[in-house]
Order: C-alpha cells, then structure tokens, then sequence
C-alpha cells in the first residue's frame, strides 16, 4: 500500500522497477515530515524505468511526489507502461497516434488509436484488443516514421515478417519474455535503434513463411545498431549467430578504418546479413559453405574482400553496390554453385567499382562458361 521516503535510494545497479498495483496508486510515506516532499525513492537507481499499470499510468507521470520520475524530468520521463495481455503500449515523437495495420483475416483491434495523453511533447498510445495478442501480424507498423518507443505484450510469441520495418524514429522496443519468433525484416531499416535484446525464449529468428530454417536478418537496414544483448547474441555484442547461421549484424560502431572479422564456427551467411555494414574489411571463416542473397549488399566502405576456399554457393547479388571494392579474390576450388531465395540469380558483383576479381587459373574456363559467372568475363585476373 506505502512505500517510504529513500526506501531504494542508491541501488545503483537496478535493472527494471516494476509497481503491479492496479486498484489505486501507491501511497508515498515518510517518518520524518520534514523530508515528506521529498521522496527520494528511487533516486541513485541507475535511472533504469519504472513499469507501472496503464489505468494509473497518468496518476504516477502527474501525481505529487511521484511525478519527480514523471512529468519534472520531461524527456527523461522513467515511467513505462506495465505490459497487459491485450494491448501495445507506444510512445511517438509527436502527440499523434500510429495506425496497425491489421491483417484481413485478424480484423480484432478495437481502438486503433487510443492516444491516452500527450506529455514532454511526446504521445503515449494503447493500441487496444479484444482478445490477448500473440501474434504482431505482417507490416503490422510499417513506416510508422513518428513511433519512439514500443512495449509488446505479455502474450506475443511471433513477431511477423516487416511488422516494424521503416520506423526511422523506432528508438526502444522491449520484447516479451516469452516471444518465440522474429521473423525476417521485422525491424528493417529501423535506422535510430540502437540496441536490442533477444529474449532467451525466443526459438526462431529470421524464420519467413513456409521455410523450415533461419532465412535473413531481422535487423537489415538499421544503420544505427551497435549492440545485441540476450539470446543468439555473440560475446562483444555484434552479432546475431544461431547455430552455424550467421543472421545480422551491428554496424553503428564501424567505420571505414575498421576490419570485422566472422567467428569461425559460421558456415552460412543468410540473406542481408551485412547489408548497409560500415566496415572497411571483413574476414571470412574458413569453413564458410554459403553466402545467401544480398549478404553484403551496400556495404559502401568496403574495400576488399576474400572468398574462402569451401564456399560451393552463392546466391543473388552478394556483394551489389559495395562501390568502393578495389579487389574480389575467390579461393574457392570449385566454381560456386548460384543459388536464390528471392526469385533473382546471378548479379553478384555488379556496381562494385569494376573492380578486379581474382580466380584460380585452374578454374578459368569453367567461370567463362557458366552463366552469370560468365557476365564478368573481362575483370577476371588470374592467379
């Protein structure tokens, strides 16, 4: 019912604050009178964000004492929404709501733009349903340039294929526990996120459709992460690996001066795994196998790259518009094997500064002679 003045002060280590109260607000106390102003509750605790229940969410942002966490600190307002089953709570970069786009055969929103009030000119939404959600259908909030924030609920095991792709302003997204699956392109070219947790529930990532295995990057086109926490994500946080599939990468720390270099246990590269990736070099393990469609699409400051001896496939246009490429050297012993799962082959080397490619003289006839290798007939060099 109470908590009292200081009663978490200097826990500097805190996480997440949770108050699950939902019948009435949490009464603010103090032994001494003169400190009851005060408060000091929370202070010194990492300014981690405090989770509390929709219904009295305005109470705690505007109410006296407990609006030191809210409106007084404005932008840095550290009140969340503690997640309902049946609802998604959003924040936006203005005071508008965002629109979900529900797929034809869901048609279960209720409110679709419940916009609760505006605060530190910023909008806090529901987006409400009839029944618990577990399931962000396709293209869900696509292009909702104006979402900041976002808050899942309880229930979601799947988040579908593009449901949040081109939130250009999309800076916080906080994921279930219990999630399941993120599917391919979920968030692609969300270009201000940052960082992102993986809940460890979570089975299957970049899975799409029909396929039976991890098809692509979830994350491609978000230029501005530099950070993977949580489940798939490798030791320094710059990569999502599940198993020897090599799903995304985070390239807002790299530049042009900068090599990465792929851990060895990797054997493929799934589709636009490196696209938009800053880097300057990479390296390629030896035990690579394949490289899927677009897995270093864009890859504007790269300047050379190896292709590993066991690479036997490689999909469509693996390393398109890489402009500043000054050289291309496949080791392979054998000439690759073109595959696609987008429907398009070949054009794996095209708008990358006509740059020499490398190939071992033993393999010469054969790359003139097989389509789409053949396209590149006058860059090869031999070796």
């Amino acid at each position: 019912e109470a908590i009292y003045f200081g009663a978490f002060y200097g826990c500097n280590n805190m996480q997440k604050i949770f108050i699950t109260r939902t019948d009435k607000p949490m009464e603010f106390r103090s032994s001494y009178p003169e400190y009851l102003s005060a408060m000091m509750v929370f202070h010194g605790t990492n300014n981690c964000p405090i989770y509390v229940p929709s219904n009295l969410l305005q109470y705690y942002v505007y109410g006296q004492y407990w609006d030191t966490y809210g409106i007084k600190l404005g932008d840095l307002n550290r009140y969340r929404i503690l997640a309902q089953p049946n609802e998604i709570y959003y924040t936006t970069t203005n005071d508008a709501s965002v629109y979900y786009n529900v797929d034809g055969n869901t048609g279960n929103v209720v409110d679709l733009d419940n916009c609760v009030y505006p605060y530190a000119n910023n909008g806090i939404g529901i987006i409400r349903f009839m029944e618990p959600v577990t399931v962000i259908d396709e293209e869900a909030l696509m292009d909702c340039n104006n979402l900041k924030s976002v808050i899942l609920p309880p229930d979601v095991k799947t988040i579908s294929f593009r449901a949040f792709s081109g939130c250009y302003s999309l800076q916080e997204v906080t994921l279930p526990e219990g999630l399941e699956r993120i599917e391919y392109e979920a968030f692609s070219y969300c270009e201000r996120l940052e960082s992102i947790t993986i809940p460890q529930s979570v089975t299957e990532l970049g899975y799409y459709s029909i396929f039976a295995f991890p098809f692509g990057n979830p994350f491609n086109g978000c230029t501005g992460l530099k950070h993977f926490y949580g489940k798939f994500a490798s030791d320094d946080g710059y990569s999502l690996i599940q198993g020897t599939e090599f799903l995304s990468f985070a390239t807002g720390d790299w530049d042009a001066d900068s090599c990465y270099i792929i851990p060895d246990n990797v054997q493929r590269i799934r589709i636009g795994a490196f696209e938009n990736a800053t880097f300057g070099g990479v390296t390629l393990p030896d035990g690579l196998i394949t490289l899927f469609d677009f897995a270093f699409l864009d890859c504007r400051n790269l300047k050379e790259i190896t292709i590993p001896e066991n690479v036997s496939r490689v999909g469509f246009a693996i390393l398109k518009n890489c402009t500043s490429l000054e050289s291309i050297t496949l080791k392979t012993s054998r000439v690759p094997i073109t595959i696609t799962s987008l429907g398009s082959y070949g054009h794996m080397f095209d708008n990358t500064n006509d740059c020499d490619i490398y190939i071992l003289e033993s393999l010469a006839e054969e790359y003139l002679g097989t389509d789409y290798w053949s396209d590149y007939a006058e860059r090869y060099c031999l070796m």
